[in-house]
Parts: structure tokens; sequence; C-alpha cells
């Protein structure tokens, strides 16, 4: 999977979940009694965090690796329920939360009841400990159709660039502080950036074709 569809895929379970869960929509299809039987008496084991770090600022995309897991099953994260999808017996994708610095559990509960739980397996640290610096790739987009791509060198935004834009330069450039940069031209053409993992960011961005709207990038793998 590129960083795309990962970045594409998180976002859109997220959004589904949300929806579902606000705005009450269709009911999710129910196994048959004797797969549930089954089910429930599978617990469920966490193998992977992926990734196993995130920002004190929150909205790390999040994927889960195990088994056992039941469509409904709940994430814990230092006792705080976070938003939740399970896409399969073995994968589910979150969004941690604003937490304090440190190392907390994860704890995974299915609607049997039964659970597993790993101490201090996912660690929070402030947004400046990460390296915003490299080629960002992403998208954004209501239906996340279009791409994002954004470098930062020197702690600097150099250029930015989505849909089918020529890449944009700002004067002044704006400076990463704190894990984020952010700026808006008098004729309100702008981007704003969140540094929420190692390899993670999020933001908004109002740049022809892409009329103010959220987006999320993954650092590109090839720098330069």
């Amino acid at each position: 999977m590129t960083t795309r569809e990962l970045s594409r895929t998180v976002v859109a379970a997220i959004a589904a979940l949300a929806e579902k869960t606000t705005f009450g929509g269709s009911a999710p299809l129910r196994p048959s009694p004797a797969a549930a039987a089954v089910d429930a008496t599978l617990a469920p084991a966490i193998a992977v965090l992926s990734p196993d770090t995130g920002s004190t600022g929150g909205s790390t995309p999040l994927k889960i690796t195990g088994s056992g897991f039941q469509s409904g099953a709940v994430v814990f994260i230092d006792g705080i329920a976070i938003s939740a999808f399970v896409l399969d017996t073995r994968t589910i994708y979150a969004c941690a939360p604003p937490h304090d610095a440190g190392k907390v559990d994860v704890v995974v509960v299915n609607p049997s009841g039964l659970s597993d739980w790993v101490s201090n397996a996912y660690t929070f640290l402030p947004p400046q400990a990460f390296d915003f610096n490299g080629d960002w790739i992403g998208v954004a987009g209501a239906e996340h159709q279009m791409e994002l791509r954004f470098t930062v060198q020197n702690n600097v935004l150099v250029c930015v660039s989505c849909g089918s834009a020529n890449r944009v330069t700002f004067s002044p450039a704006p400076e990463v502080r704190h894990g984020e940069f952010s700026i808006v031209r008098g004729d309100g053409m702008g981007i704003s950036a969140r540094i929420v993992s190692a390899t993670e960011a999020v933001g908004t961005i109002n740049l022809e074709p892409c009329p103010y709207t959220n987006w999320i990038a993954t650092r590109s793998l090839k720098q330069g």
C-alpha cells in the first residue's frame, strides 16, 4: 500500500465511523448467530502498533495489527476511548487523542467483553520532537481526491501544490515553530500544518483547485 493509499484509507475509515456515530447512519451488517457465537469466544490480541509514537496534540493516525478483533471493538489509550474502525479481524484503524507526554497503555475490548492490553505500548511526544523537514505527499478534498505536496527545508516551507495547480511559494516563507506552520496571503490563499508523528502531518489548505479543506500527508520515502 502506498503512503497516499494509507492516508486515504485511514481518513476515510475514521470519517465513516464518525458519520455513523454522529448522524445515525445505516446499521452495520450483523454476522449470523453461529458466527457470532464463534467470534464471542475469541479474545483480541494486539501485535503491532504503527506508529507507536505520536504528538501530544493528537490526531495521529494509528494502525493496530493483531487478531480476534470484532466489529464494534473499542480502543482505549490510557483509559480514553478513541475513534476506531475495525477493518477486519486483524486490523483496526484509529486516531490517537491529545495527551500529556509519556508512555501509555493500549487496550482493545471486543463487544463480547474479552480484551487485550499492552503496557507502555504508545508514546506521546511534544510536536517539536519530530523533524518536519522533507518532502510530503498527501490527499485533500471532501473525497480525498486531490493530491497535495509540500516541501520543508531548514524548518521553512519551501513550496506547496494541490491538485493540478503549479507549485506556490510564499513570501515571507513560514517557519516551523513547535511542530507547526501557518500562512495566509492577502488574497486568502494559504496553508496550515501540524506534525502528528515522525511521518504524518495534518492541516488545512485554501489553494485553487483546493478550496478551504482539510488534508493529511505522509513524509515521502524519497527525499529531495
